[in-house]
This record gives structure tokens, C-alpha cells and sequence, in this order.
């Protein structure tokens, strides 16, 4: 749909939506607000980012520990069993246990700031040398432009 995530998730959400209101004759929205990405820098960033993800439940109190939630991705990256589709994110055991105790330990503040921000502009997360490559090679504009319509100039 229009090669765009966005869009994608926008036209799924809205059928989904319209399902479930009409099968349950209800009206109103399924979720709080609109579905947020953005592209992340693998090198950097991608093991806070699944930190982030997956310790969501625990920072909203539904469960004491990230793998206790069942929608959660943390369980197959913990195990590395369990869910043929999820592929989990180190590469050997020495790297599971480190993510296991990465995973362990709280977000940054920094770090959940960045993520936060990025995912509802829209802008990629990730070092310097990576955010200019996407300039680079997809020819985007990473500035961050002010809320709302730009004022119109004084004649």
C-alpha cells in the first residue's frame, strides 16, 4: 500500500477498526494514537531499541519482568525458541547472555528520550555517521521542523 509502513499499518488499523465496531456495535478507536516507526541504525541502536520495546510491559506494571508478557518479542530473544517467525537479535550464546543482561537493566533516560522523539517525528535512530548516510543514500531531510502549518509571510 503505497510502499509506505505508515499508510500500511493507517488502512489496517481503520479495517481492523471498522470489524470490530461492526462486530461488536460499538464506535470510537481500538488505540490511543496513531502507529509510530523509524528506521534504526542496527549498530547503534537496535539493542536499545528492543530494550525499550520489550521492557514496556514492566515500565507500565503488567509484568514484573520483560518475558512474563505474552505479546512480547523478549521471550524468543531470551530463549531464542519459541517463535519461528521472530528472529532473535545476537548472533551466539555470548551475545544472548549479554543481551539477557542488558535486557535486565533499566533503560536510560537519554536513551528512552531519543527513541521517544524519533519515533513520533519520524526520524531515524542512530549515530551521526548513520543519520548522514541516510541523508545520503535516500536523499531525506532529517532537520526537525516545528509543529503545525508554517505561518504564511507578511505582504
Amino acid at each position: 500500500y503505497n510502499h509506505s509502513l505508515a499508510k500500511t499499518m493507517q488502512k489496517l488499523s481503520l479495517t481492523f477498526t471498522q470489524h470490530i465496531n461492526k462486530k461488536y456495535k460499538r464506535t470510537g478507536r481500538l488505540w490511543e494514537c496513531r502507529f509510530h516507526s523509524a528506521l534504526v541504525d542496527k549498530e547503534s541502536y537496535l539493542w536499545s531499541v528492543s530494550r525499550y520495546i520489550e521492557r514496556n510491559p514492566v515500565r507500565a506494571k503488567i509484568a514484573s519482568k520483560p518475558d512474563e508478557y505474552r505479546w512480547s518479542s523478549a521471550k524468543a530473544n531470551i530463549t531464542g525458541k519459541g517463535m519461528d517467525f521472530i528472529k532473535p537479535i545476537w548472533q551466539d550464546d555470548a551475545k544472548r547472555e549479554e543481551y539477557i543482561a542488558f535486557l535486565n537493566n533499566p533503560d536510560k533516560e537519554e536513551e528512552i528520550e531519543i527513541i521517544k522523539k524519533s519515533t513520533i517525528s519520524g526520524k531515524p535512530i542512530g549515530s551521526e555517521e548513520f543519520l548522514n548516510q541516510m541523508v545520503e543514500t535516500l536523499g531525506i531531510t532529517i532537520n526537525t521542523r516545528p509543529k503545525g502549518r508554517p505561518r504564511k509571510g507578511k505582504n
